[in-house]
């Protein structure tokens, strides 16, 4: 393959990727949404997964030069093999740079840790086959063989300008989410602090009271009266408290969500998990898309 060739192709099979993910969910979800971590109508991974193929069917003993023609076995083993590698790879790495799991398949069959699945790596596997036999001959045709290079580099110098942007900018979206997430966690938190304080007030009067209750009746009720006192006050002070922190915890819920940028990426990846203030990414997926997360 040349530069040309495979600089075309990952940009063709990224688009086709982003097209099946978009009509799998509209399938399987009823929703028609923008799918993947960019933001563009394109998924790299499927770029890479369809050049890595590729490369391999090359190499495949056929009876002619052609790519199309290589043992289809041996290009859904090998296409089965060389995809779900990829996606175990690319899973891995969005883990542990953004914290989060942005896809899952822990509920399906003979899964490996969540990244990847048997049922899937068998559709992968199917997708190669089909891809590699019967779209790519068509689509080599009317892409790397149809478009002259001096039409077809300008548009992907172009092309690949605004796919770097894009990139930069998710990346800074889904720091972001990582950072605001832990963020909102701290104040959900700090959101309990009132009550725990009011408990421990509570019960350290309760015991001072008791103590004092032995030394006469008298004592005991000017006791019970100032526990109860104390009790409400302390009780009103972190109601209030609470309620203040609630509303500091709300203004940053809508400003998270106000986020365009951040509400895609929660639409995107409806299977989306955190090792870490999970609870709350749900809730903020619920508010984006209440119709997805149905009971």
């Amino acid at each position: 393959m040349t530069y040309y060739e495979i600089c075309m192709d990952f940009l063709v099979y990224a688009f086709i990727g982003w097209c099946v993910e978009v009509a799998f969910h509209a399938i399987t979800q009823g929703l028609v949404i923008n799918r993947g971590f960019l933001s563009g109508p394109i998924c790299p991974i499927y770029g890479f997964g369809m050049l890595s193929v590729i490369a391999m069917a090359n190499m495949l003993p056929k009876d002619s030069a052609s790519t199309s023609d290589a043992p289809v076995w041996m290009l859904f083993l090998g296409g089965m093999v060389l995809t779900t590698l990829i996606e175990l790879i690319g899973g891995w790495l969005l883990d542990k740079q953004f914290h989060t799991r942005w896809w899952d398949y822990s509920n399906e069959k003979f899964n490996f840790h969540g990244y990847i699945c048997l049922k899937f790596s068998i559709f992968w596997g199917i997708g190669v086959v089909l891809l590699v036999r019967y779209a790519y001959p068509v689509l080599d045709r009317h892409t790397t063989q149809g478009i002259s290079p001096d039409v077809g580099w300008p548009v992907m110098a172009v092309l690949y300008v605004l796919l770097l942007i894009d990139f930069i900018v998710s990346v800074g979206v889904a720091n972001g989410l990582d950072k605001k997430l832990t963020q909102l966690g701290r104040m959900k938190q700090s959101m309990m602090a009132p009550s725990n304080v009011m408990s421990e007030v509570i019960a350290d009067t309760t015991l001072e009271t008791a103590k004092h209750v032995q030394e006469g009746k008298v004592q005991a009720e000017l006791g019970k009266m100032e526990l109860q006192d104390a009790a409400k006050a302390k009780r009103l002070e972190a109601e209030a408290a609470r309620l203040e922190r609630k509303e500091r915890y709300e203004e940053k819920v809508k400003e998270f969500l106000e986020n365009r940028g951040r509400r895609r990426m929660l639409r995107a990846f409806p299977n989306m998990k955190r090792y870490e203030n999970n609870e709350i990414l749900q809730e903020l997926k619920r508010r984006v898309n209440p119709r997805s997360h149905k009971e």
